[in-house]
C-alpha cells in the first residue's frame, strides 16, 4: 500500500535498518515511527486525564499528540481526526465553544474524507457537534435572560418601569 516509506539508511548506506546487508530497502509503516508511537502513548495519557475530568491538562497533551501525528502520519490521517474530535470535546468542557467548533468541524472533514460519511467515527463527531450547538444555544439563552433581568432592574432603578 502507499502508506509506507523506506527506512532511513544506516551509516554505511544500506537500506536495511539493522545493518544486516542485502542492499534491499526495508519498509517502515508510518504508524511504527517514533513520532507515531509517542503520539499513541500520549493519546492514552490524554484519555486518562479526560476520564479524570482534567480537561485543561488533557488539552495540552492532545495538542502535542496532534503535532506528532501530523508529522508522522500526515495532516488528514484518521488518527488526527480522532485527536481533533477529542480536542473539540475538551474545549467544549472548558467552555471554549468557538475553538471547539473549529476542531470538531476539522475532525468531521478528516473523518468523512478518510472513512466515509457512514462511519461510526463521523457519527461520533456529528453527535459532539450537536451537543456543542446545544451548549451554545443554552449559553445564548442564559445571556439573553440575564440581559432581560438587567433591563428590568435598570428600569425599576431609574423609575421607568411601573410596579403593575
Amino acid at each position: 500500500d502507499g502508506s509506507s516509506f523506506p527506512a532511513k539508511r544506516d551509516s554505511i548506506g544500506n537500506g536495511s535498518v539493522g545493518g544486516g546487508g542485502g542492499g534491499g530497502t526495508s519498509v517502515v509503516r508510518p504508524e511504527d515511527t517514533p513520532d507515531a508511537l509517542e503520539a499513541e502513548a500520549k493519546y492514552a495519557q490524554a484519555r486518562r486525564l479526560q476520564s479524570e475530568g482534567e480537561w485543561a491538562r488533557s488539552l495540552d497533551v492532545l495538542n502535542k499528540v496532534l503535532v506528532l501525528q501530523r508529522r508522522a502520519l500526515g495532516q488528514d490521517h484518521p488518527s488526527a481526526g480522532r485527536t481533533l474530535n477529542d480536542i473539540g470535546v475538551a474545549l467544549m468542557h472548558l467552555g471554549r465553544y468557538f475553538p471547539a467548533q473549529t476542531a470538531l468541524k476539522e475532525a468531521e472533514y478528516i473523518r468523512e474524507e478518510a472513512l466515509g460519511c457512514g462511519a461510526p467515527e463521523v457519527a461520533e463527531t456529528l453527535t459532539n457537534l450537536a451537543i456543542l450547538m446545544d451548549k451554545v444555544n443554552q449559553a445564548e439563552d442564559m445571556a439573553h435572560e440575564r440581559e432581560e433581568k438587567r433591563e428590568v432592574v435598570r428600569r425599576r432603578w431609574f423609575g421607568t418601569l411601573s410596579d403593575d
